[in-house]
C-alpha cells in the first residue's frame, strides 16, 4: 500500500502541484488545510488563511481553475478536481515543515 501511494504522489498528484507557481502552491497548501474529505472550501477561509483579502487572490483562484487543478462548484467555494489532492498537499507540507 505504501509503494502504491509513493507512485500516486510522484507521478499523479506531483505533476499536478508542479504545474502550479509559487504563489498557486501556497492558495493550494491554504486550501487543502481546510478540505476535509475531499469537501468543498470557503474561499473567504483561505483569504483568512492566508492573511490576505479574497480580491487579491482571485487571480490564482482563476488560474487554478484554468489549469484544471480547482473547480468553483458553488459561489464562494473551490474544490479540488482530483479526490485526494488536498491529503498530498497535506503530507507534502507536513514533510517540508517536519
Amino acid at each position: 500500500m505504501a509503494a502504491a501511494q509513493r507512485e500516486l504522489d510522484e507521478g499523479f498528484y506531483g505533476s499536478r502541484w508542479e504545474r502550479a507557481t509559487r504563489a498557486q502552491r501556497r492558495y493550494l497548501a491554504a486550501m487543502a488545510a481546510d478540505s476535509h474529505r475531499d469537501a468543498p472550501v470557503a474561499t473567504r477561509r483561505i483569504a483568512e488563511r492566508l492573511g490576505e483579502s479574497h480580491r487579491s487572490l482571485s487571480p490564482h483562484r482563476n488560474q487554478l481553475i484554468r489549469k484544471g487543478l480547482i473547480y468553483a462548484p458553488e459561489r464562494g467555494q473551490v474544490a479540488f478536481t482530483v479526490s485526494g489532492m488536498g491529503d498530498y498537499i497535506n503530507r507534502l507540507t507536513e514533510d517540508t515543515h517536519a
